[in-house]
């Protein structure tokens, strides 16, 4: 150890509101010493997550032995605070690094690609494309389709140490043939008399009504805005004057904790009135709505404008069947503030 440089990781834990009595060990791979940090060091990869329209399960992988002297900590033997901390060494990847979802994308998409002879099209496609980080997110048409899809998934993944876990879906019977030690804690018990409400990326999912829907919370400025993640853009227009007045209170360099203006104080408080509606606001999952027969006719129209302050785009899915019955359903909405 003393013939090589190493790099010792600082550690903190992290607790999250739901589970206050749970502690998460982070490892800081971005504090710097003597202008430089793990992260500075590190290759970022090349990009091969899916978008976040989509949804890699978490892994950890063997790192080189002779990288390994880059992952030192320390901790106290047997977690005894009375005792000196000695040194550790990670053996896996530290997902806080820059590098690692470069990783996690490849084994996942590796391990589709040596076990694709074995499993059915369909499985290995969502593999490729329907996982984001550690979520996998897709729709089938028949519960026999699911039950399949999700067999097959769970057996592929486990030949490249992935273990899939808290599986969800708005059909019982589906769920009925998880087993139990990989169901989400809501449906474990298979209690579905009244399916819960998921969170998919950020984005609450109705499960008995099939909806997306969206709840906000009335804290600090940035807590508020930070609290509606909406990848697909439900309500990116109502979220963009909230969005526009952070710029117009980072211009005026106000501090973190700093009272803002009356006048803006007014803004933003009015503004807190309108994202009631919120609450109100339901999206339904699937662009086929119950009764529409065999779809002859698929068009996207986009729609877009900008003003000062911000500019937007959104777009519609127009299915026509074939009994010639119209059909339209929210696609995809984006907005962004001037720079």
């Amino acid at each position: 150890m003393k013939d090589s440089a190493v790099w010792y990781l600082p550690h903190h834990p992290v607790f999250h509101p739901r589970t206050p009595g749970k502690a998460r060990m982070a490892f800081d791979c971005a504090a710097k010493c003597q202008g430089t940090s793990l992260t500075d060091q590190l290759l970022e990869g090349p990009d091969l997550t899916n978008g976040s329209c989509c949804h890699s399960c978490r892994c950890g992988r063997h790192a080189p032995s002779a990288d390994c002297n880059a992952l030192m900590f320390l901790w106290w033997p047997n977690d005894d605070l009375s005792k000196e901390p000695v040194d550790y060494q990670m053996l896996v990847h530290l997902f806080e690094a820059t590098s690692p979802p470069s990783w996690v994308s490849f084994c996942l998409k590796k391990t589709a690609l040596d076990n694709q002879g074995d499993f059915d099209v369909e499985t290995i496609t969502t593999v490729d494309w329907n996982f984001y980080v550690d979520d996998c997110l897709e729709s089938v048409p028949t519960t026999e389709k699911a039950a399949r899809l999700s067999g097959q998934l769970r057996e592929l993944l486990l030949r490249g140490g992935f273990w899939l876990t808290e599986w969800i879906s708005n059909d019982k019977n589906v769920i009925a043939t998880v087993p139990v030690t990989e169901r989400a804690p809501s449906v474990v018990n298979l209690n579905l008399e009244d399916l819960s409400v998921e969170c998919t990326l950020g984005v609450q999912w109705a499960m008995e009504t099939d909806d997306f829907n969206f709840h906000s919370i009335d804290e600090g400025n940035l807590s508020v805005v930070s609290s509606v993640y909406d990848p697909l853009g439900f309500v990116a227009s109502i979220i963009l004057p909230a969005k526009s007045l952070l710029q117009s209170l980072c211009k005026q360099k106000y501090g973190w904790d700093e009272e803002i203006s009356h006048l803006d104080s007014i803004v933003w408080q009015e503004w807190l009135k309108e994202l009631a509606c919120l609450r109100t606001i339901s999206v339904p999952r699937c662009f086929k709505p119950p009764g529409l027969g065999a779809v002859i006719n698929v068009q996207l129209h986009h729609f877009s404008d900008a003003s000062e302050n911000g500019y937007g785009v959104v777009s519609y899915l127009r299915t026509v069947d074939d009994k010639g019955a119209p059909k339209c359903s929210f696609f995809l909405g984006k907005s962004r503030t001037l720079p």
